[in-house]
């Protein structure tokens, strides 16, 4: 456990070794979460497109049509219907 303390600014400083085993590096995106029935405030690194791609890209199936083409997707479900 770490302890920190809050400026008036509302700002934190997260120390180094915190930072080293979340992974987080200068310039991250964080999101922060507040349970209101805790009250604990949980921060996460914000996954980048290319994070998001290289995990989702393997889980799509040959011959999906990519989400930029949806006026094909809708020609499709319209001439099925």
């Amino acid at each position: 456990m770490a302890t920190t303390t809050l400026s008036s600014k509302g700002q934190l400083i997260i120390p180094r070794e915190i930072r080293k085993r979340a992974g987080f590096n200068t310039g991250d995106c964080l999101d922060i979460h507040l349970d209101e029935a805790t009250g604990i405030v949980q921060l996460s690194k914000v996954k980048s497109f290319d994070e998001l791609s290289d995990y989702f890209t393997p889980l799509i199936k040959p011959g999906t049509i990519p989400l930029e083409d949806t006026r094909t997707i809708y020609e499709e479900r319209e001439a099925r219907l």
